[in-house]
């Protein structure tokens, strides 16, 4: 009769099976959301660097093209400032430098390669590179660091002469 009874009382099963499975289920949860945040990240990062191409590509003012720039990435790094110079890209090409710092977090850097105030002309290979580190905000992406780097490269040719 003992033997029945030892094995009736099952209060605390559940609760032992729920301590196995929380931490799992929370590993997927937190993986799921910041995969969903870094996707949408690159999202907009991936759109403001096809438009900035686009317009440098058919030879907009430079005005024009940093304040797109500003308006595409305002969902990233929200309101900027825009600081434009010139130095190398990462393949060591000299290239038109476009920083966006934000009040609160990381700078958006967009390099316009080759240089925006060179003589372009049609069929010439035209780079734009946008990088940006975005903060990862779930207790468990600590294992791979505080922040991602997401960058977003196009290449294209000028379909017109910039007009200076």
């Amino acid at each position: 009769m003992a033997r029945f009874r030892l094995f009736a009382d099952r209060r605390g099963q559940a609760l032992v099976e729920f301590a196995l499975i929380l931490p799992l289920f929370l590993m997927l949860l937190f993986g799921v959301i910041e995969f969903g945040r870094i996707l949408w990240h690159h999202s907009h990062l991936d759109q403001a660097a096809r438009e900035t191409l686009r317009l440098v590509s058919i030879g907009a003012d430079r005005a024009m093209v940093k304040g797109r720039l500003i308006q595409l990435t305002v969902p990233l790094a929200g309101n900027c400032s825009a600081s434009e110079g010139s130095g190398a890209d990462d393949l060591g090409n000299s290239c038109t430098r476009i920083v966006l710092t934000p009040a609160a977090g990381h700078p958006l850097t967009a390099t316009i390669t080759p240089p925006y105030s060179s003589n372009l002309k049609n069929g010439d290979s035209l780079r734009v590179a946008l990088r940006y580190r975005m903060d990862l905000i779930t207790p468990l992406s600590s294992l791979f660091g505080p922040t991602r780097e997401l960058q977003a490269i196009y290449v294209t040719l000028v379909e017109t002469p910039p007009q200076p």
